[in-house]
């Protein structure tokens, strides 16, 4: 099996792979969120106000993106800062 040396790995990069992996991730579980709330069998809270029935469909993929957004920008910045370090000491090899 053949690897590869990552020299240099651009912080853009890991930004989207952090995003596409918090979307497919977060994204479906906050849209069965919806569903689940919408037929009252969930509560979603929005701005400390109880979100159910049709407004849940809409609300619960929103929070999910919402979400989505927060944990890619701090993740992605933790994963930045951390690969920046580790590639002062050796190269990343994939």
């Amino acid at each position: 099996m053949r690897s590869i040396l990552v020299r240099r790995l651009r912080t853009a990069s890991i930004y989207r792979i952090s995003a596409i992996g918090a979307a497919y991730g977060l994204l479906p579980l906050f849209t069965l969120f919806g569903i689940l709330a919408s037929v009252g069998l969930f509560n979603l809270n929005w701005n400390n106000e109880v979100v159910t029935g049709p407004r849940a469909l809409v609300v619960g993929p929103l929070m999910g993106a919402f979400v989505a957004l927060i944990c890619t920008a701090l993740f992605g910045s933790s994963m930045a800062l951390g690969l920046w370090i580790y590639s002062k000491f050796r190269p990343l090899s994939v």
